[in-house]
């Protein structure tokens, strides 16, 4: 998952925020406001331990489980990120089956399985988890725990493109573009990259801007790839920083 990996961390800890709203009731706020993995104390952190031991809540553990992956308020340990993250995804928790996933994938607090990667990815990608079925997409191109299925992983993606995935619009359009698993069509990229791109995905504008300053499905215009480019490079994206500065040389 090379693309899709780079997001995977930053994916995983904004699952968290609905799971903090939820857990209200556990842990006793009156604000709820700006909580993050970040702000929860030892005594609230304490707590969704028993709850999560007692009750075998699985929003409990899924949190716990990050925080324990990522070192946050707790001690970093592995072994019991994994725990409580399998004990959730038991659960058919979408979220926790995904985040299983990426740790058979990685190898964090587990042996690294493709395999099994595969199997709780599908799980989630099943259920709905958006993250899940962009990531589903990913191993089926690189045939990773699978055999390689191009075409499935393009009929994914424009089912997810439809649910409003903004990533699964983005991606379509490279499909289009590189005439993965579909035939080539730069009109239809463009279409899906500029979807994409005005919601804010920074490969998508990336992306649209190359579709500009080639004139692939579109009229070539050098102003509008500046203009995408920029979007995109205001977000980091090293792929439009690099065009820009080849534009500008």
């Amino acid at each position: 998952m090379n693309k899709v990996n780079k997001e995977i961390k930053k994916d995983i800890k904004t699952k968290a925020n609905p799971l903090l709203s939820i857990l209200n009731r556990y842990l006793e706020l009156t604000d709820t406001e700006g909580l993050t993995l970040e702000t929860l104390n030892h005594t609230q952190i304490d707590y969704l331990k028993f709850v999560a031991d007692t009750d075998n809540n699985g929003n409990c553990q899924i949190v716990l489980s990050l925080l324990y992956r990522f070192g946050i308020n707790v001690e970093k340990d592995l072994n019991k990120a994994f725990k409580y993250m399998e004990q959730a995804a038991m659960q058919e928790i979408a979220s926790a089956q995904y985040i299983l996933g990426t740790m058979y994938f990685e190898g964090v607090g587990v042996k690294k399985s493709v395999d099994k990667a595969f199997k709780y990815i599908s799980l989630a990608a099943k259920s709905g988890d958006q993250d899940a079925n962009v990531s589903l997409v990913d191993l089926l191109v690189r045939g990773i725990g699978t055999k390689k299925d191009p075409r499935k992983a393009f009929n994914i993606l424009v089912k997810e493109a439809e649910r409003d995935n903004m990533k699964a619009q983005s991606l379509l359009g490279s499909f289009y573009a590189t005439g993965t698993g579909c035939d080539l069509n730069y009109k239809k990229a463009v279409e899906w990259f500029k979807i994409a791109a005005e919601k804010g995905n920074s490969e998508a504008q990336f992306n649209l801007g190359l579709s500009y300053i080639n004139g692939r499905g579109v009229a070539k215009n050098p102003l509008l790839a500046e203009k995408w480019w920029k979007e995109a490079a205001n977000q980091g994206n090293t792929g439009a920083i690099q065009a820009l500065s080849m534009l500008y040389s």
